[in-house]
């Protein structure tokens, strides 16, 4: 931990962070985007018996609850990237 923060490196699941809702803040943006109609797909069938997988929806659902963000604040770009870079909570 020293030695990262000598050499001016961020933590890894911050990085992760901020680039999932740089993604999710481009995706809620987009008008007409295929990728905002694919994350809204239901798809039908059983599911196996074991634990699910985390998704990639609940991993952002923490992010922004660890960034206390909400939705709508997608829309100001610069409101936006300016909550995400934060590598703490606001």
């Amino acid at each position: 931990m020293e030695v990262r923060d000598m050499c001016g490196v961020e933590d890894l699941s911050v990085k992760l962070r901020q680039r999932r809702l740089r993604w999710f803040g481009q995706v809620r943006r987009a008008e007409g985007s295929l990728v905002k109609e694919v994350e809204e797909v239901k798809i039908g069938g059983k599911r196996p018996v074991e634990r699910p997988k985390k998704k990639w929806g609940a991993c952002l659902i923490e992010d922004m609850i660890t960034l206390r963000t909400e939705e709508h604040m997608t829309q100001d770009r610069q409101l936006w990237k300016a909550v995400i870079t934060h590598p703490t909570p606001l």
